[in-house]
């Protein structure tokens, strides 16, 4: 941080007014200098731009640009190794849950399939027990007309004789 200078006035940090500010374009200015940056950057000549002030809380957020290379080549080599293993593990998850998906969709197919044959024999199975059903009603209706008609009494024997004639007529 002790190497940043102001890039207008080209103050230290030690012999600038404090505190120095980050602008949104990448440039530094001490606390005398920015009000006129922010109307427009001197460096640059971008209009209306925002800055941070190189302090705490402030300074946490951008404290990254001053940091050593090196450091920063260290840090983001862990970063990029930590968000690598987080993307090597969700693939890994998501390799499983395809796995499990693929089964269970096999095993949906199955399942439907077998499904889809019960039906067919359950609809088959129903057609046979409706015919059966009325042939049995059938038969049941015949043996009651059956049994019907023998409970009718017909004179089969009756104790009447019939007698001969007493007198035969003859014509001649």
């Amino acid at each position: 941080m002790d190497m940043f200078v102001c890039n207008k006035c080209f103050a230290t940090i030690h012999r600038g007014k404090k505190p120095f500010c980050l602008t949104q374009c990448g440039h530094i200015y001490c606390n005398g200098c920015i009000p006129q940056a922010e109307k427009q950057c001197p460096q640059c000549q971008r209009v209306d731009i925002f800055s941070v002030e190189l302090q705490q809380p402030s300074l946490s957020k951008v404290e990254n640009f001053f940091a050593p290379i090196n450091e920063s080549l260290e840090s983001l080599c862990k970063v990029y190794g930590f968000q690598n293993n987080q993307i090597k593990i969700m693939i890994q998850r998501f390799h499983e849950i395809d796995k499990k998906y693929e089964l269970l969709k096999s095993h949906y197919c199955n399942l439907n399939q077998n499904m889809k044959v019960l039906k067919d024999k359950y609809v088959k199975l129903k057609m046979e027990y409706t015919k059966q059903r009325e042939k049995l009603i059938s038969m049941e209706t015949h043996n009651k007309t059956l049994n019907s008609l023998s409970d009718i009494s017909t004179p089969i024997d009756c104790n009447i004789k019939r007698s001969k004639p007493r007198y035969a007529w003859i014509i001649m």
